[in-house]
């Protein structure tokens, strides 16, 4: 489990409104504040805004809302994945530090589950090797080359490189997220007409298998590395591992030989080649970084369905 967004309906209970609204107040500070409840009771669109760490508190006229990744609340980072009973921890200090409400009468309306894993190769290799989804377009979100996010606004699938955000010194760490990003997928998702917090937390161990069933949709090109390139640096890696070193080499000193490049252009020429070589060996146990990374997914979901004593339907 990573972000979570969690919304509490007051239903016409103003007491429990001014109630929350004073216990934000007295132990928060308001970080936004277009209204005030008193005078503006009808407009359901305006709100307060508090926090408590990460998770951003939203109090308006009718709900609250509160949004936020979980294990960053917990343990300050998301890439280490929290057991079962961390979660249950995690809810339990924020009802305890936010007790106005019963939290697990709230409703789930957004529910993200991501894992790291780490790879050995760089993760970007795989964000070009994703095409698609059997339900959902693609889209690609360029930084740096390092993010693919398959869906749409209701539900997606982000494969990023996490390793820039590792405190640690691991290298060629991978995040794989499933984002229900709207209510009508998470209650889809679970076949329920209302998910709440309290069922959600019953029903945890099927969060790896929701996880894993959307990985499972992704639609992924298994050809081996460079057969097919999708940018002007897959080419050079490609014509580099198709001539080779050696004969790389020898076609720019012929080239300089003839006249056809200048000095600079041959040393320029030359460290590019290097340059190659030298990322070329991080590539050479790779022959299709998708069967790779779905080896670790099928060792990581198989215990992990082992310790539930549970199977993939």
């Amino acid at each position: 489990m990573d972000t979570i967004r969690l919304i509490y309906f007051f239903e016409n209970n103003l007491q429990l409104l001014h109630h929350s609204q004073e216990f934000l107040e007295n132990n928060f500070e308001v970080k936004f504040n277009p209204y005030n409840i008193r005078n503006e009771m009808d407009d359901k669109k305006l709100y307060r805004l508090y926090f408590i760490k990460n998770m951003a508190i939203k109090l308006y006229t009718n709900r609250v809302v509160i949004q936020g990744s979980i294990p960053i609340y917990y343990s300050g980072t998301n890439v280490t994945e929290l057991t079962d009973a961390e979660i249950i921890e995690s809810f339990q200090l924020i009802q305890f530090q936010l007790p106005f409400v019963n939290w697990s009468q709230s409703i789930v309306s957004r529910l993200d589950i991501g894992i790291c894993f780490k790879l050995p190769f760089n993760p970007n290799l795989v964000t070009r090797y994703i095409t698609g989804s059997k339900y959902s377009k693609k889209m690609v979100y360029k930084s740096n080359g390092n993010t693919t996010i398959i869906g749409n606004k209701s539900h997606q699938f982000e494969i990023y490189n996490k390793t820039e955000e590792c405190d640690t010194a691991e290298n060629n760490i991978i995040r794989l997220e499933y984002k229900m990003l709207k209510s009508l997928i998470v209650r889809k998702t679970f076949n329920e007409d209302t998910v709440t917090l309290k069922y959600l937390l019953n029903n945890l161990k099927e969060l790896p298998k929701i996880w894993f069933n959307s990985y499972s949709n992704l639609e992924k090109d298994y050809n081996p590395i460079f057969e097919t390139i999708n940018n002007k640096q897959d080419l050079a890696h490609a014509a580099y591992h198709s001539l080779g070193y050696e004969n790389c080499l020898t076609i720019i000193e012929n080239s300089y030989k003839k006249n056809l490049i200048s000095e600079p252009k041959k040393s320029n020429m030359k460290r590019f080649i290097r340059k190659l070589q030298k990322e070329g060996k991080e590539f050479a146990s790779v022959k299709s970084p998708m069967l790779t990374l779905d080896k670790i997914v099928d060792e990581y979901i198989c215990a992990k369905l082992t310790a539930n004593n549970d199977h993939i339907n």
